[in-house]
């Protein structure tokens, strides 16, 4: 990616000259001196406003280096314009002839680059015309190439059809042959016994009796065949069908608990909900076991892996749903906040380019700057410092062009699993505790209570202060049902005071918890 800016070298030339200039008018008058540097100051400055500003477009390169090229003219113009003020402080009326001829040559150079950036223009717009036309062609030969597969496979499956009736047409001559050579023996048959005696017409009656008995005889019924379980074998699934499923779940999950909110109903755990939803997408029961049975093989596969890691305790109810949401925003703030660290890294790129750098970061490393920032951004000094430390010592180091001292690079999703499981591991062991008094009170081990267990383990952490109030909240529709994740989010969003401080729910909870701890 070129960087579309006045270079240093451009800066220091003007500086150079400048410094010239300033020599000429300190041996003239001392005094001047400062007001020249205040000048270039401001000069620059609002020239690289300007600039900055103009940078800002979305235009092709060729126009952006049309701007910085008046950019640097005008730096110039800059110098000349005192050069002439000195020739006119040296020698009245000498400067004048200077300035002139500069205006002259500013008038060319703009008209140079009026006229470039006209034929730029109409390049572009030529350039986009033909790729309309292109696109439109080759629209045009898509279309004509699927009606012409259209065509083949029509005509395919006409042959198909074809071959079809007339095999159908042939099978129907033959049964009808064969009916027709029937149907003559039988006529034959007929005559012949008309001729008969009576004596003969009774015999044969008795026989044709016997014969239609036979004929009609019914078919003993068929032996049931015994059924045989088989087993299959459970499938393996692969770390990205693993992880689309669980996003899936937790996606329909969603929009699955506001439609009981809507309705007055009590959400499901995810168990229950993962159970009906694979049933209602496959819409067999062994399928759904199938799928069940493949997700519980695939979590204690795909363990290391934070997002798959946390589906699975969500399941057991160790975690509650809500803390999911929490890791995704923990992942965008961490982009947001490497996005600000570029901007101000790189002030002059365009907001375009810092997107693109973003999303280039975000698949491939990071400098240690990048991910220490990021890190700092995210947690408190102790706990950045902390993490800084461990993911120095675990990561591969570089040169810097510059000195010889190695930086430790990270790649984004490395940086994001060491912080996941950072932020899963400390969220899990403030739970653990008051998991284990859940359970107590969980006589079914699905992560559902009843009011009257929930009210119970209330009393058991001496938070029953507030009962109608709590049950308001995790049953708002009397329905008696309050699941893991009910009880956990009431404890992260109610607060409480303890010792004149106040707390969530679940850190007076936990402290109450290990205060109590021999």
């Amino acid at each position: 990616m070129s960087v579309l800016n006045l270079t240093q070298e451009d800066l220091e030339k003007v500086a150079d000259i400048y410094d010239v200039i300033r020599v000429l008018y300190k041996d003239k008058d001392p005094s001047l001196d400062k007001l020249l540097s205040d000048d270039l100051e401001n000069h620059l400055r609002n020239s690289m406003t300007d600039l900055t500003n103009q940078l800002s477009v979305d235009a092709p390169d060729e126009l952006l280096e049309i701007n910085v090229l008046q950019a640097k003219f005008s730096l110039f113009e800059f110098c000349i314009d005192k050069i002439a003020s000195y020739m006119n402080f040296s020698k009245p009326a000498s400067g004048k002839i200077l300035k002139q001829a500069v205006e002259e040559l500013k008038c060319l150079f703009e008209t140079i680059a009026q006229k470039l950036s006209k034929t730029m223009n109409e390049k572009l717009k030529l350039e986009l015309s033909l790729k309309t036309q292109a696109k439109e062609i080759e629209d045009v030969l898509v279309a004509a190439e699927a009606l012409e597969n259209a065509v083949k496979t029509l005509t395919f499956e006409r042959d198909e059809l074809k071959i079809e009736v007339d095999r159908a047409r042939n099978e129907n001559q033959e049964t009808i042959a064969q009916l027709e050579t029937e149907n003559k023996k039988f006529l034959e048959k007929i005559i012949k016994l008309s001729k008969q005696s009576a004596e003969s017409s009774i015999q044969i009656s008795n026989i044709a009796k016997k014969e239609a008995a036979r004929e009609l005889k019914p078919f003993s019924p068929l032996k049931p065949f015994a059924k045989v379980l088989m087993t299959s074998q459970i499938r393996d699934l692969t770390l990205k069908q693993t992880k689309d499923l669980i996003e899936e779940l937790y996606d329909n999950k969603l929009k699955y608990d506001l439609k009981c909110i809507e309705n007055r109903q009590p959400r499901e755990t995810l168990e229950q909900f993962m159970h009906s939803y694979l049933y209602k997408k496959y819409g067999l029961k062994s399928i759904t076991t199938e799928m069940e049975s493949a997700m519980n093989k695939a979590i204690i596969k795909y363990n290391n892996d934070t997002e798959v890691s946390l589906f699975g305790k969500i399941l057991k109810n160790e975690i509650d749903e809500e803390f999911q949401i929490v890791l995704k925003q923990v992942k965008d703030k961490a982009l947001d906040i490497l996005k600000q660290h570029l901007k101000a890294k790189f002030p002059y790129m365009q907001e375009k380019a810092v997107k693109e750098l973003v999303i280039e970061k975000s698949n491939g490393e990071l400098e240690e700057d990048e991910w220490a920032t990021i890190v700092s951004g995210l947690y408190s000094r102790s706990d950045a410092e902390y993490l800084q430390d461990l993911l120095s010592q675990n990561s591969p180091v570089v040169s810097s062009p510059t000195n010889k001292q190695k930086k430790p690079k990270v790649s984004f999703i490395k940086l994001m699993q060491v912080v996941q499981e950072f932020q899963i591991a400390g969220y899990e062991s403030y739970l653990k505790p008051i998991v284990g008094y859940f359970n107590e009170f969980d006589e079914d081990h699905n992560g559902i209570l009843n009011i009257s267990q929930f009210q119970g383990l209330l009393s058991r952490l001496n938070i029953e202060e507030n009962i109608e109030k709590y049950n308001s909240i995790v049953d708002p529709f009397r329905a008696g049902v309050v699941t893991f994740t009910d009880f956990v989010t009431l404890l992260n969003t109610e607060q409480a005071e303890k010792n004149g401080e106040t707390l969530s729910l679940l850190q007076k909870v936990y402290t109450d918890i290990k205060d109590k701890s021999p």
